[in-house]
């Protein structure tokens, strides 16, 4: 009988200092991207987007996110009837000078804690006017465990499809994320 209490008392003591949330839930991980302004962007031209990152989680000592890498994709390209993967664009627009990804790292945001992000955005002479998706990507520790969350732009249509066919909701493990994040846009456009 003593062993049975002390039995309970320590899955008692040990469920009090793992975390009070459910990471997944949308309640929070629709607020991790906070704020977000994409520009409208002339051929030539330079645009900057900005988005604010935030800690979403209620307070307590497993809230912390740690480690923390967002990134940000131009993947795929929509004008009037054309769509095309952002590989199939002769001279797509790009992040920070780096190409069509750019990253931030981040040592780490308590809990409703946020921080600004800024991305580059550049366009050339022949970039195809339209509108660019963009995906996010974060990866960060929480309680010692890695944690990461993509946008809708990461996943294959037969993929997300089948994600959503859980009897629960969306399907996490099958995607292979802690959390869904929302996918953006923005606009090349010659306003003359």
């Amino acid at each position: 009988m003593a062993l049975v209490i002390v039995f309970i008392l320590i899955v008692s003591l040990s469920s009090i200092s793992s975390a009070s949330f459910d990471i997944s839930d949308p309640e929070y991980t629709n607020q991790i991207i906070e704020e977000i302004n994409t520009p409208s962007i002339e051929p030539e031209e330079e645009g900057t987007l900005y988005l604010t990152v935030k800690n979403p989680y209620p307070e307590d000592e497993n809230s912390v996110m740690e480690n923390i890498t967002f990134k940000v994709e131009i993947y795929h390209y929509n004008h009037l009837d054309i769509e095309k993967d952002i590989s199939e664009v002769d001279e797509p627009p790009i992040l920070d000078e780096n190409g069509t990804s750019s990253m931030r790292e981040l040592d780490e945001l308590s809990s409703d804690e946020s921080e600004e992000l800024e991305f580059k955005i550049q366009s050339f002479e022949d970039t195809d006017e339209g509108v660019y998706s963009l995906r996010f990507e974060l990866e960060f520790w929480m309680s010692g465990e890695r944690e990461i969350m993509r946008s809708r732009g990461f996943f294959t249509q037969e993929e997300w499809y089948e994600a959503l066919g859980d009897e629960n909701g969306v399907d996490l493990e099958g995607l292979n994320v802690s959390g869904l994040l929302y996918d953006s846009s923005f606009e090349v456009k010659d306003h003359f």
